[in-house]
């Protein structure tokens, strides 16, 4: 009878032993799971593609207006928003479908670099000066495609008064793009295509600094940017 007991204590003690470590291993498991889900690292790495993916709904880039430096190279670099820019616009009076806009641009070797892109439409407002409506953080409120209806999207957008701005000409733009980028040009393409209505893209005209959205059979200026 005493070995029974004996026997039957220490399969009690083992059982209780082994159920004990079964509970620690089950914890650690269920940590390092947890762990290897981290909701909160994945959050941050979605945030962060919906910042580098999407230009829509607001500005991202500094309102502070545009400060040009002559790189000396054909180069102008903006000291608010660290954008560099082609000093010279592509061609002739607008001259480039949207459709070779890109090309030209991917293509262009300037000033040592290769990395040149067509702009945003919220980068080309960057540009702008003497008109507040449409430079960045003005009432103007396409910054990206713009889903929404027309009215709602371009309200604030019409720019200000035909060849009254600070610039040579009276152009909406700084007079450190000097030469054919000013004289008889309007219309600049950007990247951003309409998303209220398929096969238009948004544009700015330096003569008024209007953000207009013309068809992309049109023909309009280029002028190429990158990000150091």
């Amino acid at each position: 009878m005493k070995k029974f007991y004996y026997y039957l204590l220490s399969s009690l003690f083992i059982l209780g032993v082994s159920a004990t470590l079964v509970l620690a291993c089950g914890d650690d498991n269920g940590s390092e799971g947890d762990d290897d889900d981290n909701d909160s690292q994945k959050d941050d790495d979605d945030n962060d593609d919906d910042d580098n993916d999407d230009n829509g709904g607001g500005g991202k880039l500094p309102t502070g207006g545009f400060s040009g430096v002559d790189n000396g190279d054909g180069t102008i670099t903006d000291k608010t928003t660290g954008l560099m820019w082609a000093k010279e616009l592509k061609g002739s009076y607008q001259d480039t479908p949207h459709g070779e806009a890109a090309p030209y641009c991917e293509a262009l070797e300037l000033g040592g670099h290769t990395d040149w892109r067509l702009p945003t439409i919220e980068e080309m407002r960057s540009l702008i000066v003497g008109c507040e409506a449409t430079m960045l953080g003005g009432a103007c409120n396409v910054y990206g495609p713009c889903a929404s209806d027309e009215q709602t999207c371009m309200a604030n957008c019409q720019g200000c008064d035909l060849i009254a701005g600070p610039g040579e000409g009276g152009y909406y733009l700084d007079d450190i793009f000097g030469g054919k980028s000013k004289s008889m040009y309007s219309g600049s393409w950007s990247s951003t295509e309409v998303g209220y209505s398929a096969g238009m893209v948004f544009t700015v005209d330096w003569r008024n600094a209007s953000v207009g959205a013309a068809s992309t059979v049109g023909k309009f200026n280029v002028r190429c940017v990158r990000k150091p």
